[in-house]
């Protein structure tokens, strides 16, 4: 291998010219390729169960987001909002692309499920209260 300025005879892992100080690009490249293959082993043996805990974090999401303001069932949104939060908190650990975003969809859908079912159960029961106490009179 040359050095790319003075056109000195390198060593293959040599990483500077020991003649003008150049920086040889021979080692970079090499370097670079290491990391790359071991981030692709640990995405390739990583295991599937953090996709699936995403998966099921935007199923139950859409599950909460979707009940939460039926009368009735608006306190059972919380269900499967509250799992919903864990398994989007443990899918967020997925590497593979893609799987950490549909974690923190279904993370978010499960929150904002939980809270607004949990408030509006609240209004629910308010309006309720209200209307007998206006009854008896």
């Amino acid at each position: 291998m040359k050095c790319k300025n003075c056109n000195a005879e390198l060593l293959d892992n040599t990483a500077f010219c020991p003649y003008c100080g150049t920086k040889s690009e021979y080692q970079q490249e090499q370097k670079v390729e290491v990391i790359n293959e071991t981030k692709k082993e640990e995405v390739e043996t990583e295991a599937s169960c953090w996709e699936n805990f995403a998966n099921i974090s935007n199923t139950l999401g859409i599950v909460a987001i979707s009940t939460f303001w039926i009368p009735i069932l608006g306190l059972f949104a919380m269900l499967p909002g509250v799992p919903g939060i864990v398994f989007g908190a443990l899918g967020k650990r997925s590497k593979k692309n893609g799987v950490s975003d549909i974690a923190q969809r279904g993370f978010t859908k499960s929150l904002v499920g939980t809270i607004l079912s949990f408030v509006l159960f609240f209004v629910w029961y308010f309006i309720i209260i209200i209307a007998i106490l206006n009854s008896a009179y």
